[in-house]
């Protein structure tokens, strides 16, 4: 946690923090040596290829909107505690998402990143049936499954509303 904190937090917490987690099971000295290991074993190398930071590319390179832009952000965030998922490359996983997003908000066309990614549409098809399977499954019954809580954020306004968007593009008003 000490290192992914320092690495994705404005304001990771101090050393006295994670050893209060603890309960004292762990010295300073023992906490900044398990990190030291951990830093040692990755070559320092941190920079994880995520469905997040693919995601960001692409929708750079589509010049996408924010709907667009937040719809993708959603399915990738759901893809990410998508057991089915967890085994599929970070880079197919976002352009899934992008793909599916471009086709459920009615964008045409549905793909044109080929030449940049080396996917064609049917390469990301497989990934953007199991997403739709996620959607199926949150529009069942939004508050009765572990993706309720990705679904509560992206009905706020401030990524407008996109989890209330049903699959054939109309929005769903009531939860």
């Amino acid at each position: 946690m000490k290192v992914a904190a320092k690495y994705e937090e404005i304001y990771p917490p101090e050393n006295e923090d994670y050893l209060y987690i603890c309960d004292g099971a762990y010295t300073e000295a023992q906490l900044l040596a398990c990190e030291a290991a951990i830093l040692q074993t990755l070559d320092f190398d941190l920079s994880p290829h995520s469905q997040h930071r693919f995601l960001e590319r692409f929708l750079t390179l589509e010049t996408a909107d924010d709907v667009l832009a937040s719809y993708s952000q959603y399915l990738v965030e759901c893809a990410a505690i998508e057991y089915k998922l967890v085994g599929i490359k970070p880079s197919i996983v976002a352009a899934a998402a992008l793909y599916l997003g471009k086709k459920v908000l009615k964008r045409k066309p549905a793909w044109t990143l080929e030449a940049e990614t080396g996917y064609k549409d049917k390469d990301l098809r497989h990934v953007a049936k199991e997403l739709c399977s996620i959607l199926n499954t949150i529009q069942s019954s939004p508050q009765k499954n572990y993706f309720r809580h990705v679904h509560k954020k992206f009905c706020s306004a401030k990524f407008f509303e996109v989890a209330r968007i049903q699959s054939d593009g109309s929005y769903k008003r009531d939860d």
